[in-house]
């Protein structure tokens, strides 16, 4: 357990799970916060972030740590809307007449 020391210099980073760089977070507060990259469910449903808390030890050189998982729930948009370049569109279908055959019974 990482014991934090209230005012103490702590920092807050991503450590894992932002290749494409959709998020960034603030090392002071933690507040996690996307990017204008567009995030894009279709592509990724829930990404997971490794976020790590590092706090210097006053005591020693080393630094007290701590690793979390933040996943990030994307809600859909609907990105992908139809575009009717034209007001109106008139078609024609041609009407195909449909026989139908009957068997006569053999008998």
């Amino acid at each position: 357990m990482l014991l934090i020391v209230p005012n103490a210099n702590i920092t807050y980073v991503i450590t894992a799970g932002n290749s494409q760089s959709l998020f960034t977070i603030d090392a002071k507060s933690g507040e996690i916060r996307t990017t204008p990259r567009r995030l894009d469910r279709e592509k990724q449903v829930e990404p997971v972030l490794e976020v790590t808390i590092r706090q210097p030890h006053s005591l020693s050189n080393t630094a007290l740590s701590s690793t979390t998982y933040v996943a990030v729930n994307v809600l859909d948009e609907n990105d992908h809307a139809p575009v009717f370049l034209e007001r109106l569109y008139k078609l024609f279908v041609p009407v195909i007449p449909h026989h139908h055959h009957h068997q006569q019974p053999q008998g």
